[in-house]
């Protein structure tokens, strides 16, 4: 396409893995661990075993299809390749890239409200939203300069947080109380289910692993191992830093600092010192989630904009590889981020997320002749995915409506973009 230089920096192996765990960590364990552990209670270890367990099932088809049609536009491709150049696949890839922005809004907020708790300023005031558009335009360049640049970058801040990570977990299993905090209470299983789906967003970064794969070697081999042993580690990690979390900090000090509820944890295990590292990693964490996020978006439009699913326009550089779509997504981003609280940007992400790796389901399910997938695991995820997806949408519809409008706007955006894309293209 004209104006369009493509990204030919190569990935290592471990740069690609560290997108996804970088996304992964990023959301689910700073920006949501406070929100599960609201709604579930005990239950919340269990929740992101069972996010894990979903996760996997989709990983599969993921890293089957990521063998079989490597290239850097990731999800866009499968979901071409199954329906063809058409509405449907051109509506599930825009909601994916529409996804992926509102989730970089959403980690962009527990950046800013970690920022403050380093600080030491007031939560309720302009600061978090200020931190958060900081965040996302420095990003933005770090993105638009390359691959290379994003890839080197997620590998310094993955490595510090999960060195933090490490001694919070270490210091947590020798002081850890013999009972929790918070009693138990047994979640009904739709209610359960439900905030299944909201955690479902700290797995769903290992999507973003895929859009490597035209980007590093022998992709039939590192993909898959990438996405499996991205999803088991972090699965491990949440399960375990959960239980620490609900051990450490009493019910009012939950309630009271949800958002940053994993630095509090650190405080009786690793003092002040510990408060401050942890809200380092978190800092840390949060950015490089949105450091993939945009590197996945980029990936995304270039993808689309190759197979004139979006205008030519929304691929035309503006400034080294950023392009006029991205700006104008960076633009979206930082509107949802000072617009939006952090539950309501969570729950627009997770259930747009679980929409798009429905679809990759599906698509699976339809291309498992060419990749040689199990029908029945595929069946499996397809399902897990489907309940997942409908608990969670009935629960919010319940108790944020708003969210819910937004949600059927993204899809409906979706769709007319691509539909009138197609339509007014020549002949």
């Amino acid at each position: 396409m004209t104006g369009v230089r493509p990204m030919r920096e190569r990935m290592s192996v471990w740069s690609a893995t560290a997108i996804g765990v970088g996304a992964m960590v990023g959301a689910g364990l700073f920006a949501l661990l406070g929100q599960a552990a609201l709604r579930a209670g005990t239950n919340v270890p269990l929740v992101f075993a069972i996010g894990g367990v979903v996760a996997i099932l989709t990983g599969y088809s993921y890293a089957k299809l990521a063998a079989r049609f490597p290239g850097s536009g990731g999800i866009n491709i499968y979901f071409r390749e199954s329906f063809g150049k058409s509405v449907l696949s051109g509506t599930m890839s825009i909601l994916y890239y529409i996804t992926i922005m509102v989730a970089s809004a959403m980690i962009a907020q527990s950046f800013g409200k970690y920022a403050v708790a380093l600080a030491g300023l007031d939560d309720n005031g302009i600061a978090p939203q200020a931190f958060a558009v900081g965040i996302i335009l420095l990003l933005t360049v770090v993105n638009s300069i390359g691959t290379g640049h994003a890839g080197r970058l997620e590998t310094l801040l993955v490595v510090f947080k999960l060195v933090v990570l490490g001694i919070l977990a270490v210091a947590g299993a020798a002081q850890m109380h013999s009972s929790l905090h918070v009693s138990y209470t047994p979640m009904p299983p739709s209610q359960l289910l439900s905030v299944v789906g909201l955690v479902f967003f700290a797995y769903a970064g290992f999507g973003t692993i895929t859009n490597a794969s035209g980007s590093v070697a022998d992709p039939s081999k590192t993909i898959p191992r990438s996405i499996y042993g991205a999803i088991i580690f972090v699965t491990g990690l949440y399960v375990a830093l959960s239980i620490i979390v609900l051990g450490s900090v009493d019910p009012g000090g939950l309630a009271a600092h949800a958002d940053t509820v994993i630095a509090d944890a650190a405080k009786p295990l690793l003092g002040r010192a510990g408060f401050y590292a942890v809200v380092l990693a978190a800092l840390a964490a949060t950015a490089s989630a949105i450091n993939s996020n945009f590197f996945s978006a980029l990936q995304t439009l270039t993808g689309l904009g190759e197979h004139q699913q979006l205008p030519a326009f929304f691929n035309r550089l503006i400034w080294r590889n950023g392009t006029q779509g991205f700006f104008w997504s960076v633009g979206g981003v930082i509107i949802l981020s000072v617009t939006f609280d952090l539950s309501a940007t969570a729950n627009m992400g997770s259930a747009t997320f679980l929409m798009t790796y429905l679809g990759v389901q599906i698509s699976h399910m339809r291309l498992r002749r060419q990749t040689g997938g199990s029908a029945f695991l595929i069946g499996l995820g397809s399902l897990s995915i489907a309940i997942v997806l409908i608990s969670f949408l009935w629960q919010i519809s319940l108790t944020q409506p708003v969210s819910i409008i937004m949600i059927a706007s993204f899809v409906g955006f979706a769709a007319c973009a691509e539909w009138l894309c197609l339509r007014l293209q020549p002949a």
